[in-house]
């Protein structure tokens, strides 16, 4: 797919972006000189805007902050790709008034496309800034019994202090030997073994993890977590930042 179209127009004399006209000269039917008081007689509902475009040095994690001043109601449809190439292989993730705990974003590039639903009066892009933010949270999680989280010894789902919009990394060390468990081998040497190996499975803003015994079967037993994690991001008004 190809990027969205703009629907709008930006004004340089008042460096405002305003929406096309839908309207016709038939519309203007009745319509004095008085009345006439503007060239859009029929904006369109939607304005949209899409920004410059997001450019990283490396495929990068980040959450955005975005301050929007707008007559009208403001939500964003955010496109992310790992390629840059925006050929059908991007995400598109769309950010409503109100919306809480929104994932972070991975890409090598992206875009955020502005839109304006009209209220009242003719709805108009006034201000817009964009910023990519990678600031992190530490989190620590000590002594986790991992046969107390949900999900299965394949997927444990940790259960976090604060809400975060994406995981940057994890380190899950084992706290002690797991309870002897039999090797589920064809030809051991050894019948038994308390050995256990940390594995991420989601660096999500749910984030999982899994303990594999040597015989490759995921087991439970007691971790201390150390997480790097970004902030969740929240929709302020037309603005969209963390917290």
């Amino acid at each position: 797919m190809s990027l969205p179209n703009n629907t709008g127009y930006l004004d340089q004399n008042l460096n405002q972006v305003f929406p096309n006209n839908t309207g016709t000269w038939a519309d203007l039917s009745g319509t004095t000189w008085a009345s006439w008081k503007t060239w859009t007689q029929k904006p369109v509902t939607i304005l949209q805007w899409l920004s410059d475009p997001l450019i990283f040095p490396e495929l990068t994690t980040f959450n955005l902050k975005i301050t929007t001043v707008a007559n009208g109601n403001v939500s964003y449809d955010v496109y992310t790709s790992t390629t840059g190439a925006f050929t059908g292989e991007e995400t598109i993730t769309t950010v409503n008034q109100g919306d809480t705990n929104i994932p972070s974003f991975t890409a090598i590039m992206a875009f955020v496309l502005i839109k304006v639903t009209r209220t009242q009066g003719i709805n108009t892009l006034d201000s817009v800034e964009i910023k990519a933010n990678d600031s992190r949270v530490n989190i620590l999680l000590k002594d986790i019994d991992t046969s107390t989280l949900s999900g299965t010894t394949a997927a444990r789902t940790l259960a976090l202090p604060r809400a975060v919009s994406g995981v940057i990394d994890m380190i899950i060390t084992p706290k002690k030997l797991a309870s002897a468990y039999t090797l589920d081998l064809y030809v051991s040497s050894t019948q038994t073994s308390t050995q256990l190996v940390p594995q991420i499975v989601s660096k999500s803003s749910t984030p999982q993890i899994a303990l594999y015994g040597l015989d490759n079967q995921p087991r439970d037993g007691v971790v201390d977590v150390a997480i790097w994690a970004l902030p969740e991001q929240y929709m302020d008004g037309n603005n969209l930042t963390t917290r």
